[in-house]
């Protein structure tokens, strides 16, 4: 049920209440509704017309789409929703839209909404999210990030976001189903190296422009009505046209109170804008139909929380100012004495987002990815306990060492700004030690394993970096000392590799003279060797 409410010192109260506006100039009212559904038309119960039919007279949403499972539509059914959407829509009443969820069992799921055709997960030509996100960018329509982490059991899913970002990607849920904030919002991502963000921060910090959505991906005919939450967007009217471009515009919060309505802007620019870097006028406003009483606001800086007041009143106003550097963006998250909660879309500051550089890390992660290699013989180890760099003994002599990373997100063809490998100590030595590091020239390096020369066999980067460590004096120590240093021309090299990706294996290899005595993964796996790269 559409909302609205009085801008303070912009509009008179008329009525219920006036429209919600960033400034006089425009003018928004705050509309409800879910756009990713299913009929039986994929794995859902009910028809099409019967779906939109609930969710305009049962449901009683302002907005509402089909996104049955692509894989499951034929060509006929397509145009079926099509124009089952089309015969329910009535611009200021009941605005329906029409769409398709891509469901692939690694990639992800995606909801695709306002595009002509479809395209499914079991077409050659977009069977990875990369080529969804190509076909996507050929076409009008908007996409959202569906129940993410759902699908990640190969560590694929979205790509981890290292895809080139899509405009045409404008939101992510942050509720799904029955499963709200706990799940989609409070989380910890993909990446365990970047403060704990979650999966929306990190697709935000990684160059996405997405919105805070919600889907209630339902199947059982209920469409709208077993929970309160709804995906909310600011719009001009309730037409197709103006959902859309609020939609496109990223003017939309998540909310799990079906009453609330919300404005967050910044210099008179509401939730989901872009602007230039500097200081800001800041204005929060919270409402509620039921009256109920916000207990907390907070606003978001970047993924962190920057400031929170208390104003326990049912509808709170806070105003204030924001200092913002290129790349800065902000999110405001209310909630409220039962606990029910909303989250904004962020507002942007123009260049590369939450700053100019990443930094990311990852620790070896399995036995076959850290080894030693005999220079005599060939001989390979991938089960020792600790890694001798790199003279190993009298009967033995040097060895090569070869440590493989993966899952490190940077993306193809990334400015490495600073590259590092952290060990710990596993054993002290003093004497002189004198080590070459280079990488393995590969788009995608393999684990070890334990055939004849097969660290020594790999073709290595054309950049090395030479490395004279302190004495390592104590076990256990991880420190400056035990860092190697500045690796970001040998990681710069392979990452402009043009088959390098952002998930890819990436191997370092070191020979030298002398020992220094560092933990393996057999032997510690949380003090295994840590490859840490900074890029823009």
């Amino acid at each position: 049920m559409q909302k609205s409410y009085s801008r303070l010192g912009i509009f008179i109260l008329a009525g219920v209440g006036a429209c919600l506006a960033a400034d006089p100039a425009a003018a928004y009212d705050v509309y409800y509704g879910h756009l990713h559904n299913h009929s039986n038309v994929s794995d859902g119960t009910g028809t099409p017309a019967q779906a939109y039919a609930y969710a305009r007279d049962t449901a009683g949403l302002d907005f509402f789409a089909l996104a049955d499972h692509a894989e499951q539509v034929s060509s006929t059914e397509w145009s079926t929703i099509q124009s089952t959407a089309d015969s329910y829509n009535s611009d200021g009443s009941f605005v329906a839209l029409a769409g398709f969820e891509w469901s692939h069992s690694t990639y992800g799921h995606v909801t695709v909404i306002g595009t002509s055709d479809y395209c499914a997960s079991t077409s050659t030509a977009t069977d990875t999210f990369p080529e969804l996100v190509t076909w996507l960018n050929s076409r009008s329509g908007v996409a959202f990030f569906n129940h993410p982490g759902r699908q990640d059991s190969t560590g694929q899913e979205f790509s981890h976001f290292a895809t080139t970002p899509s405009d045409k990607f404008v939101g992510m849920e942050l509720f799904n189903k029955a499963d709200d904030f706990d799940t989609y919002y409070y989380n910890d991502g993909y990446y365990t190296n970047d403060g704990s963000k979650s999966f929306f921060d990190e697709a935000i910090s990684r160059g996405w422009d997405i919105g805070a959505a919600g889907g209630d991906d339902n199947h059982t005919a209920t469409w709208g009505t077993d929970t309160d939450y709804r995906l909310a967007v600011l719009a001009t009217a309730k037409t197709r046209a103006a959902i859309m471009e609020a939609l496109n515009a990223r003017r939309m919060f998540s909310t799990l109170d079906k009453n609330l309505t919300l404005s967050f802007t910044l210099s008179s620019a509401e939730m989901g804008s872009v602007l230039d870097p500097g200081t800001h006028a800041l204005r929060i406003e919270a409402n509620d139909g039921n009256n109920e009483v916000f207990s907390t606001v907070q606003l978001i800086k970047n993924g962190a929380v920057a400031q929170t007041w208390n104003p326990n009143q049912a509808h709170p106003v806070i105003t204030g100012s924001v200092t913002a550097a290129e790349g800065d963006y902000y999110y405001v998250k209310v909630t409220q004495q039962d606990g029910d909660e909303a989250i904004s879309s962020p507002i942007s500051m123009t260049g590369e987002a939450g700053g100019s550089s990443t930094t990311v890390s990852a620790r070896v992660a399995a036995g076959s990815d850290d080894a030693e290699q005999r220079q005599t013989g060939g001989t390979v180890y991938t089960n020792s306990s600790d890694l001798e760099l790199v003279y190993d003994s009298t009967t033995t002599g040097n060895q090569y060492v070869g440590m493989r990373f993966t899952n490190l997100g940077i993306p193809q063809g990334a400015t490495i700004t600073n590259a590092y490998i952290q060990f710990t100590v596993d054993e002290t030595n003093s004497g002189t030690t004198t080590l070459t590091i280079k990488g393995q020239a590969a788009d995608n390096a393999a684990t070890f394993t334990t055939a004849s020369n097969n660290i020594s066999s790999r073709p290595t980067t054309t950049a090395s970096v030479t490395w004279a460590p302190v004495a390592w004096s104590t076990v256990g120590q991880a420190g400056a000392g035990q860092q190697t240093p500045d690796l970001r021309d040998i990681v710069q090299e392979i990452v402009n590799r043009s088959g390098w990706s952002a998930n890819n294996g990436m191997a370092i290899i070191i020979t030298g003279t002398g020992e220094r005595t560092a933990e393996a993964y057999e032997g510690s796996a949380s003090q295994a060797a840590q490859l840490v790269v900074t890029y823009e």
